[in-house]
């Protein structure tokens, strides 16, 4: 997508996380954008959907476009899925 076009603006990332996710305490989300890493956020109420801002780094204002990549700390099996599953998102935007 493309970078945020004044220094400022945020990146967005709402997802939801399952209850069963939620088992073993709360979720970690690490989102890496360009190669640098950004602030943690921690999912801590399950089944419902939620918004996390992200300050952006100076030099990615303009560029286009940017890379970003989003870690868990942990995944799950849900049943007989065979996939390791970490959060289902709804979406990246930046504003």
């Amino acid at each position: 997508m493309a970078g945020p076009r004044a220094s400022g603006q945020k990146l967005y990332v709402t997802a939801m996380c399952p209850a069963v996710q939620l088992t073993h305490g709360p979720l970690r989300m690490t989102v890496t954008v360009d190669g640098i890493r950004l602030a943690p956020a921690q999912f801590t109420q399950g089944g419902a959907e939620a918004t996390f801002d992200f300050a952006l780094p100076p030099e990615t204002v303009g560029k286009d476009p940017i890379d970003i990549a989003v870690e868990v700390s942990r995944t799950v099996r849900v049943g007989a899925d065979v996939r390791d599953l970490g959060l289902a998102f709804g979406r990246f935007e930046i504003k």
